[in-house]
């Protein structure tokens, strides 16, 4: 055996082993959940609206990590906010005239029992069709 690396053909004694088996409730309480907010939202010349307007269950902590938003027309700016409501915080507030995405280094964290809102808007002349997609995960 080449001297420094582990000796692999030692038999693995099992009584030393931890396993265990969940359903996957109790699996989900032990491990982050992805969460992604996906959709489409139409938004009026000069409007806006609410597209995410979700709470944090008690206990969990949420972590936004990836945010994209794009336009299905060509004319005037679209922008996208994101708030924790509860806290009373404008976390992030972006603009384009076509769509911008970002994955963050350094997560968004929104925690238990605060209220997670994001609002899309349309500065342009006409009305317009916005997408958004939101991802990280709650653990």
């Amino acid at each position: 055996m080449v001297s420094g690396y582990p000796d692999f053909h030692k038999p693995i004694i099992w009584t030393d082993q931890i396993v265990g088996v969940w359903d996957q409730p109790v699996w989900a309480s032990r491990q982050g959940i992805q969460k992604f907010f996906l959709g489409d939202i139409h938004v009026a010349a000069g409007g806006f609206d609410t597209f995410i307007d979700y709470i944090v269950p008690s206990g969990k902590t949420l972590y936004i990590t990836v945010i994209s938003f794009s336009r299905f027309s060509d004319e005037g700016p679209l922008w996208i906010r994101i708030a924790d409501v509860t806290a009373g915080v404008y976390i992030m507030y972006t603009a384009a005239y076509c769509g911008h995405a970002f994955s963050l280094s350094t997560p968004i964290v929104i925690p238990g029992g605060h209220r997670l809102q994001v609002d899309a808007g349309n500065n342009g002349s006409t009305d317009s069709y916005l997408e958004v997609s939101i991802g990280g995960f709650e653990i």
